[in-house]
């Protein structure tokens, strides 16, 4: 897939890309046993999930969201990882990060990527609904 930047690019459509991740990342068991929890998927109707302070760490994310569809886990992590690094305390890095990591099976850093969104904001459902789906994961082993 050739990446080429468009200026044209529209909420509607981040929000659809948002979607698939989100989409890709839920623990099809989770849904299957207990349905989807309330207030998950609707992160792009969020106004702080694609807008930082800094248009750097959106197109981070944006690229991590990209590389991520296509299955480019190493890739996925290298670019949220660049956007945490230029905003420590950008919450929805690391819940993209962490489900990357859980997309790869690394489940020990996805807990932590979620764990730590969810201290960074108490607020965010989605961190606390991911950390308990891992938990819940890892026990069942």
């Amino acid at each position: 897939m050739i990446l080429v930047r468009d200026e044209t690019m529209s909420p509607l459509r981040i929000a659809g890309l948002v979607g698939v991740v989100f989409a890709v990342s839920l623990p099809f068991t989770y849904v299957m046993k207990n349905g989807v929890p309330r207030g998950i998927g609707t992160a792009f109707m969020d106004e702080d999930f694609c807008d930082t302070d800094d248009p750097v760490v959106d197109e981070l994310c944006l690229k991590a969201v990209l590389y991520f569809s296509d299955k480019k886990y190493d890739r996925a992590i290298d670019a949220y990882s660049a956007a945490i690094r230029r905003d420590p305390h950008y919450v929805y890095a690391y819940i993209g990060r962490g489900d990357v990591y859980s997309a790869k099976g690394d489940l020990d850093r996805a807990l932590a990527d979620y764990d730590y969104a969810a201290r960074l904001d108490p607020r965010n459902q989605e961190a606390k609904v991911r950390a308990e789906m891992i938990r819940e994961e890892r026990g069942g082993r």
